[in-house]
């Protein structure tokens, strides 16, 4: 397999060259692996090897990954005999796969297997973080804020012990995040905030500076403490080029003008996002916009214009909410019916579990017995010997006596032949 063979090919050398670069230079890992036009000439070693690194350098290069279902494939060759990092990885990316799909369940089950395989591997710890990590993402999707939290705490760990600092520093704010969403621990949040933000200052990746910024003014904005907020979303805006992203950040300095009754300076940082948003790809994002733009409009008594954009904002919230409504009916059906499975599986085990119950009863009441049985023959072998001992010494006695009496009466006897012949 991959990591247990070497060959000499081209192929192979353009493979291995990739294999090394990924990790620090994605794109150009990227690059070369896209430069080998046609499969036909590699083994299904190599063109294993070949479909692994792709997909992981496409995650990396945060290209979508979620038609790569040959990843599926790949996981079912190294699963027949590759080495156990070939099928974690392969594992984890086709969790990876179907989490990007919107399939929590499988994908939960593919990172479990890659949990497994991996924690069979010494070391190891940035592919155990990305595990842990990717994990603590399906619970998080879930709202199973503690569960993923504990993932992303583990993950911070294996992050920092590999010097993968900037994975470190994600983890960071995925855990701020989780505190955000627990509302009232708002305090934690903003501890793990400014530690992730104190690795990504002195890292260069600047969307991950933009990133925790603009978290960290979500913070102070639930907080209603907008000057600070107002600050950091300003800040954010620095270390970001991606015309949906400023205009998000737009969007939530507006509100904060907006909160604050600030009416024009709203209305000027609305219009500056809805020149961005129009830029950019991400629809949902004008439809925001719209709202905030009602609220404005509300203010300055344009009552008939305020209401056709709400109008429009609640049409689209109606969607989304059928929409997702719909996922979480199917959802909830998936959820009652592998709670079915696992009461059936609680059942067995609950009979199994009273079967060995009553053997170890069993086995705990015949080594008793075995023990008392021992222990009185022990006993009886002990009264045994102090009987016999007892009839050794009554026989010593009695002979001592019997020879004690023989010369007693030998002496009598010859006293009395004295007695005779006198």
């Amino acid at each position: 397999m991959s990591c247990c063979n070497s060959n000499t090919t081209n192929e192979e050398k353009v493979l291995n060259l990739s294999e090394n670069l990924i990790d620090n230079n994605p794109d150009s890992a990227l690059f070369l692996i896209r430069s080998i036009h046609t499969l036909k000439y590699l083994t299904e070693d190599q063109i294993s090897k070949y479909e692994l690194l792709k997909i992981r350098a496409k995650d990396m290069c945060l290209e979508d990954i979620s038609s790569d279902t040959i990843i599926f494939k790949v996981r079912s060759y190294y699963l027949q005999g590759g080495c156990k990092i070939d099928i974690a990885l392969s594992s984890l990316y086709a969790g990876l796969v179907l989490f990007e799909q919107g399939n929590n369940t499988k994908a939960m089950l593919m990172l479990l297997e890659a949990e497994k395989y991996v924690n069979d591997i010494p070391g190891n710890h940035k592919l155990k973080g990305l595990i842990q990590s990717t994990i603590g993402h399906v619970f998080y999707r879930e709202l199973l804020i503690d569960e993923a939290l504990k993932r992303f705490k583990v993950a911070m760990l294996h992050f920092s012990q590999s010097g993968e600092y900037t994975n470190e520093a994600i983890t960071y704010n995925q855990i701020g995040l989780c505190f955000l969403m627990k509302e009232s621990i708002n305090d934690s949040a903003s501890f793990y905030f400014k530690q992730g933000l104190d690795i990504a200052d002195r890292s260069g990746d600047t969307n991950l500076k933009s990133s925790i910024r603009l978290n960290i003014g979500l913070l102070w904005s639930e907080q209603r403490r907008s000057t600070e907020a107002i600050t950091y979303f300003k800040d954010a805006l620095k270390y970001t080029n991606e015309n949906n992203e400023k205009a998000k950040i737009l969007h939530n300095i507006a509100k904060e003008y907006l909160y604050n009754d600030k009416i024009d300076s709203a209305q000027y940082f609305v219009k500056e996002a809805r020149n961005l948003a129009k830029l950019g790809t991400e629809f949902p994002i004008m439809k925001y916009l719209n709202e905030l733009e009602s609220q404005i409009l509300k203010y300055k008594g344009k009552y008939r214009e305020a209401l056709v954009l709400n109008e429009d904002f609640l049409k689209y919230m109606e969607e989304e909410f059928l929409k997702n409504e719909n996922k979480t009916v199917l959802d909830i059906e998936k959820k009652y019916n592998y709670e079915l499975l696992q009461n059936k599986h609680n059942e067995l085990l609950i009979k199994n579990q009273r079967w060995i119950i009553i053997l170890l009863l069993l086995l705990i009441m015949f080594v008793t017995l075995g023990i008392c049985y021992r222990f009185k023959s022990y006993q009886n072998k002990k009264a045994l010997e102090e009987a016999e001992q007892k009839i050794i010494s009554f026989t010593d006695m009695v002979n001592n006596y019997k020879q004690k009496y023989e010369t007693l009466n030998l002496k009598d006897e010859t006293f009395k032949t004295v007695l005779f012949e006198h």
